[in-house]
């Protein structure tokens, strides 16, 4: 919790903030609400806030006041003095008011007397001041207590806050609020059975439902095997006893017919599971034999893959950086590449493919053979740098060169033309570029 207020509401003497102190661009105070600005100036000595001077610069490239060019904010240097002179002015602290700040409140500043600080500090140390005056306004510790008091008086208000620790004896921990209201939730505190007045039987509150549906005597319970009958005022269509009342109601009553029935049915039931669990057997079966069958062509799949032709490599492209100057679609290739009866090349293109990728290192994969058949490749590009972490791969996972063609496929971005360098990692010191070329033929 904070104050609300302006430099101008707490400094000591008011009549010192001279023109000085306020930023010439949005008239702010060069130090408002616990933001310190840092006061610029160009080298003709004109001052302003760094927040006018970042606008400014941004759409012309000039001091606002005198119009000498300034190019970049870094040519601007801090007038220290403006702002150390600011900083020694002597200020009340913010806590020796009433109002604290809510979204809802724009009155003005009233002096506490009474129990306000009392203390005078500058604007140097206003902050740190501040964060540990004994008289700042801080919330209640306790949960449910919105009361909002001086820092110093929260211990005498902990003694009597209704929403303070207390202890229970019952559940042995520490609860906030009234503890006879806690007791009235509490697990652990003993209650007496509810079921029945008859029950004396007391148990903590947690335990009292499984007493009441395990164990109490005077739980309402049913026969199992007695078929309700309302029209029947016979003993045997009673259903519905105490707990104590069925074991007599058993010894009483035949209940031959209604076990048998229940039997019987369990039996059906018994079949009825043994059925379900012979399909789920056949399916299980059926799926086993499904997946032996992938296992196989995965393997054999594996294998013709194993056999069809593959190229694995380290291209080395030397002296790089003199490439970084071609132009748009000139591009670096590497000699003819065998792969079986075909033969590829890899071409860079340091400065991008097309207009479009300028700036962009391009890499393609073209097959040089012309009178091979179609064939189907994956392959994929390992720019290999310093750090092995920052290497970066580029696959195309399947790509078909027609009959007689001679087109190629690749990424038209991959590396930044400006980043690779050695410094980045990606040349080595010898200034060359390593890609790592893998080409595989598919079935």
């Amino acid at each position: 919790m904070s104050i609300k207020y302006t430099i101008s509401d707490i400094i000591v003497d008011v009549d010192s903030l001279s023109d000085n102190f306020t930023c010439p661009i949005c008239f702010d105070l060069y130090y408002s609400n616990s933001l310190k600005k840092e006061v610029l100036q160009c080298r003709d000595g004109h001052v302003a806030c760094k927040g006018c001077w970042t606008d400014s610069l941004t759409n012309k490239k000039e001091c606002m006041i005198c119009r000498t060019p300034v190019s970049s904010i870094n040519e601007l240097s801090r007038n220290r003095f403006i702002e150390n002179e600011f900083l020694k002015k002597k200020v009340n602290c913010p806590n020796s008011f009433f109002n604290i700040e809510t979204s809802e409140s724009n009155d003005p500043l009233i002096r506490d007397e009474t129990n306000g600080c009392k203390e005078i500090t500058t604007i140097e140390n206003l902050d740190k001041h501040v964060l540990e005056c004994q008289y700042r306004f801080q919330k209640c510790p306790f949960v449910g207590c919105d009361i909002i008091l001086r820092f110093n008086q929260i211990p005498e208000h902990k003694l009597d806050c209704k929403f303070s620790l207390k202890y229970c004896l019952h559940c042995d921990k520490e609860v906030s609020g009234q503890i006879d209201t806690h007791n009235l939730v509490c697990p652990k505190v003993k209650i007496q059975c509810t079921q029945h007045e008859s029950c004396k039987k007391s148990f903590p509150r947690d335990q009292l439902k499984s007493h009441i549906e395990q164990n109490c005597k005077f739980t309402i319970v049913q026969c199992k095997y007695c078929l309700k009958n309302e029209d029947s005022s016979s003993s045997s269509s009673k259903i519905d006893f105490k707990r104590f009342e069925l074991l007599e109601h058993y010894e009483k009553v035949n209940h031959t017919l209604e076990m048998d029935k229940v039997i019987n049915d369990q039996q059906i039931e018994l079949v009825e599971c043994k059925n379900q669990i012979t399909q789920i057997n056949t399916k299980y079966e059926q799926l086993l034999e499904r997946m032996l069958k992938m296992e196989k062509l995965v393997i054999d799949t594996s294998k013709n893959t194993n056999q069809l032709p593959r190229f694995k490599n380290s291209i080395i492209f030397s002296t790089f950086s003199h490439h970084r100057s071609k132009r748009v679609n000139e591009g670096i290739s590497t000699v003819p590449l065998d792969v079986g009866n075909n033969k590829f090349k890899l071409t860079l293109y340091p400065n991008g493919y097309d207009e479009v990728n300028k700036g962009n290192i391009s890499a393609y994969l073209y097959r040089v053979t012309t009178n091979e058949p179609t064939v189907k490749v994956s392959f994929s590009f390992l720019f290999i740098n310093k750090d092995p972490r920052k290497n970066k791969t580029y696959r195309i996972q399947e790509y078909t060169f027609a009959v007689g063609a001679t087109s190629g496929w690749g990424y038209p971005k991959t590396l930044k033309t400006q980043d690779a360098d050695s410094e980045n990692g990606w040349l080595t010191d010898e200034d060359k570029l390593v890609v790592g070329l893998r080409i595989q033929v598919l079935p």
